[in-house]
C-alpha cells in the first residue's frame, strides 16, 4: 500500500504515513454490540450562578488601597497595600467594575505617595537627629580641649 498524499510505501496495518505524517485510512475491525443504558429519569439540577471574580479584586483593590492610607504612618506596610491595591485596581479594570478599579488605582497611589513621603522625612530626622550629635559632641570636644590650655 502506498501514502496517498507523498507516494511512500506504508504498511497495510498503520494509522499515519512514516514520511510526512497524513493519517492513513485503516479498515475498522467490527464492533461487538454493547447494552446502552436507558436515560435517567430525574432531571439534573441548574447550576447556581457564579460571580466573577474580577468584582471581588475590585473590592478587594479597594479595600487594601484605603487602609494604606492610613498605614502609611509604617512606610513598609503603606507601601505593601498600596501595591497591593494598585496591582488589584489595575488587574480588575480590564473586566469591568471600572469606578472601583480606579478609585483603587487612585488611592493606590496616594497610599504609595505617602508612605514614600513618610519614608523621606524619617530619613531626614535621622541624619539631622545623627549631624546635631556629632556637632554637639565635637564642640564638646573643642571646649574641653580650649579648657586644658593654661593661660
Amino acid at each position: 500500500m502506498d501514502c496517498p498524499k507523498c507516494g511512500e510505501p506504508v504498511q497495510a496495518d498503520t494509522e499515519f504515513c512514516g514520511s510526512c505524517g497524513q493519517a492513513l485510512a485503516v479498515p475498522a475491525a467490527p464492533l461487538a454490540p454493547t447494552a446502552v443504558a436507558p436515560p435517567l429519569a430525574t432531571p439534573t439540577p441548574a447550576l447556581a450562578p457564579v460571580s466573577h471574580p474580577t468584582k471581588n479584586k475590585a473590592v478587594a483593590g479597594l479595600m487594601l488601597s484605603t487602609l494604606a492610607i492610613p498605614a502609611s504612618i509604617l512606610p513598609i506596610l503603606g507601601l505593601v497595600l498600596g501595591i497591593s491595591g494598585l496591582v488589584l485596581g489595575t488587574i480588575s479594570r480590564q473586566y469591568g467594575k471600572k469606578v472601583l478599579s480606579l478609585l483603587a488605582i487612585i488611592f493606590g497611589g496616594i497610599a504609595i505617595a505617602l508612605s514614600l513621603g513618610v519614608w523621606v522625612h524619617a530619613a531626614n530626622q535621622y541624619d539631622q537627629s545623627r549631624q546635631s550629635k556629632q556637632s554637639a559632641a565635637l564642640s564638646s570636644a573643642i571646649s574641653n580641649a580650649y579648657a586644658k590650655i593654661p593661660i
